[in-house]
């Protein structure tokens, strides 16, 4: 009896020490991750930016769960040639993670989405290439609701459009951002939406009186909204059903034909593919990028019918 009580015990004690050994080993440990996240060209398709993203990984607690567990994140950014030479460190390991961001040689700047673990704190930055500085140019203060601002630099990078979508919320008796959606899930009723297109000058910031648009203005839409710059400077947002036109100079906004699905993506100069149609592709690893030539009928750069 003594003997089959003493086996047992050994027995749990054996499997305890292994499943202990093994979630020690495996499961709850902590990883160094390092790797690309992002690359695009620069507007006038001569250089790359990309980003290197660093973060702590490991199993989840609960084993049945689907995704791993990440934090600690960093970033940092850098240009280069192409081919990944002449390499320029524009910041090391800054706390946060990045979204998209936008490489503007000529006027010497990159735009970047960060934002922070728990999906706090986002904001756009531009980073200087002279002397590596970093500006806030729009803090997303909505982050997490159903949309967001969306700032995008224009062609040139010379200025900046920032996109604020709203909706009418009864609690509140004015457009908001955080209740656009969810009360309409809740009620099945369709409230009025309005967006709010800015113009700012990249380097001061000041909202723009001339250039594309007036300094603000105001359009009334059905649904989530994308907007994208056209080969003649001007600036068009869509809703799928409506497309509005921000035209150069003082003209008001005008209603007009939606444009061709070329049109609208890339929105702007800088992306991950250039005029040529060469696009960016991050290795399997995330230890470098690749250039693809152009597709034809596939791969298109900035502007409806450039690439190939």
């Amino acid at each position: 009896m003594n003997t089959r009580k003493a086996s047992r015990r050994l027995g749990q004690n054996s499997l305890l020490l292994l499943t202990t050994l093994f979630l020690g080993s495996c499961g709850f440990r902590w990883t160094q991750v390092d790797r690309i996240s992002r690359a695009v060209w620069s507007e006038d398709g001569q250089r790359v930016a990309y980003a290197r993203l660093k973060y702590e990984e490991r199993m989840p607690v609960l084993l049945l769960a689907d995704t791993t567990e990440k934090r600690n994140f960093r970033y940092s950014l850098y240009h280069a040639a192409p081919d990944g030479s002449d390499r320029v460190t524009i910041v090391q390991d800054r706390t946060g993670l990045v979204g998209e961001f936008w490489y503007m040689s000529t006027e010497g700047y990159i735009l970047v989405y960060q934002y922070a673990e728990g999906n706090n704190d986002a904001r756009y930055l531009r980073f200087d290439l002279a002397d590596d500085s970093a500006t806030t140019v729009v803090v997303d203060e909505w982050i997490g609701a159903n949309e967001r601002i969306e700032v995008l630099p224009s062609p040139s990078g010379e200025f900046f459009v920032r996109l604020l979508p709203t909706a009418w919320c009864p609690e509140t008796g004015d457009y908001r951002m955080d209740c656009s959606y969810t009360i309409e899930y809740l009620t099945g009723n369709s409230f009025p939406h309005e967006a709010r297109v800015t113009f700012l000058n990249s380097a001061t910031l000041e909202v723009l009186e001339q250039g594309v648009g007036k300094g603000e203005e105001v359009i009334a839409f059905d649904d989530y909204l994308t907007g994208a710059f056209m080969p003649d400077g001007s600036y068009v947002v869509s809703d799928g059903t409506s497309a509005w036109s921000f035209a150069p100079g003082l003209t008001p906004v005008q209603l007009v034909q939606i444009p061709d699905s070329a049109c609208m993506y890339p929105p702007t100069a800088s992306s991950t593919v250039n005029g040529q149609g060469q696009n960016l592709k991050i290795m399997e690893n995330g230890q470098g990028f690749t250039v693809q030539e152009a597709i034809p009928g596939e791969d298109y750069g900035f502007g409806c019918d450039s690439g190939v």
